[in-house]
């Protein structure tokens, strides 16, 4: 069918605004591109109807926020919605804007992340707030993540504040990058406030809020969804070579890259690679066999007109 951007309010929960956007389409299959927590806002990308198939590379695309930093305090949470356990001096701005500049790249690139107590995490099959929440330590290991940048807007005010925009990859915690950067700068440190403004190719210019969603008919809200390739080509994208190459993946067998014409760089590197054909699309990978790159289908979206536009 299609891909929603929806802005989710402080407050309101990720799967509640998935739950909406279900009802208002009479029980259509949606599925989402990562959830946001309760008070933070921005950006929810919510697949609708074949487009659920598309989650590998939604779930992938790289990610944009915004976040207000408390220096000084630390919480059970990691944000201002938990208990306050510490606070710590500082300093003056001058100096905790000099030392944080200092800080920052230490936090970019790959670099192994321990999530908040408090996430969704899930912990020999069960969530880690779950754990926490009841007086137990979820005792979560670290994860690799990815930090395209950090960067200072502005410096620190005179109440130990600072505004922060992160680019970073699936599985990133914010908050965890915050109480991270507040134990190397030894004053500790919370997320006051948190906003995703991008999601891959897609931006808070293009999101209907939940109240927007709520006042809207299926047929009207249908007609608000976004096309497939919009996603895809964030992508490395590729067009068929030839009548027999796109048959070939039409029935789900691999070919040769020599087969293939670049049609995109994209946005974002792979996982995966796309194929756009005359009718739908190919997700793939890359393959070396027989000394030989080839492309390999994993789904075919769209085949038979549904789902891509």
């Amino acid at each position: 069918m299609g891909i929603l951007v929806l802005h989710k309010a402080p407050g309101e929960r990720s799967t509640a605004c998935v739950s909406l956007v279900r009802r208002v389409l009479k029980g259509a299959k949606v599925g989402h591109a990562g959830t946001l927590d309760s008070p933070a806002e921005g950006i929810l990308v919510i697949l609708v109807g074949a487009s659920t198939r598309l989650s590998e590379c939604a779930m992938a695309l790289a990610k944009e926020y915004v976040t207000e930093v408390q220096f000084g305090e630390t919480t059970s949470t990691d944000d201002a919605a938990g208990d306050l356990l510490e606070r710590r001096p500082w300093g003056t701005p001058e100096e905790l804007t000099r030392r944080l500049d200092e800080k920052i790249p230490a936090f970019l690139g790959h670099r192994f992340q321990i999530p908040p107590a408090i996430s969704a995490v899930h912990v020999d099959g069960q969530r880690a707030h779950d754990l926490a929440r009841a007086g137990q330590d979820p005792g979560l290991s670290p994860r690799v993540v990815f930090v395209s940048s950090v960067q200072r807007r502005g410096p620190v005010t005179l109440d130990g504040r600072v505004t922060l925009c992160v680019r970073c990859h699936k599985g990133t915690y914010i908050r965890s990058i915050v109480r991270d950067l507040g134990r190397a700068l030894g004053c500790g440190a919370h997320v006051v406030t948190l906003e995703r403004r991008r999601c891959g190719p897609f931006s808070l210019a293009q999101a209907l809020s939940t109240e927007q969603v709520k006042n809207l008919g299926s047929a009207e809200l249908m007609e608000r969804l976004l096309p497939d390739r919009h996603l895809a080509e964030a992508y490395p994208t590729y067009v068929p070579a030839s009548p027999g190459a796109e048959e070939a993946l039409r029935h789900g067998r691999s070919i040769p890259l020599y087969l293939l014409r670049r049609h995109r760089w994209g946005d974002h590197c792979p996982p995966p690679l796309v194929v756009l054909l005359s009718r739908g699309m190919a997700l793939g990978k890359g393959a070396l066999m027989d000394r030989r790159p080839w492309f390999v289908p994993h789904a075919l979206i769209g085949i038979d007109g549904e789902g891509i536009r």
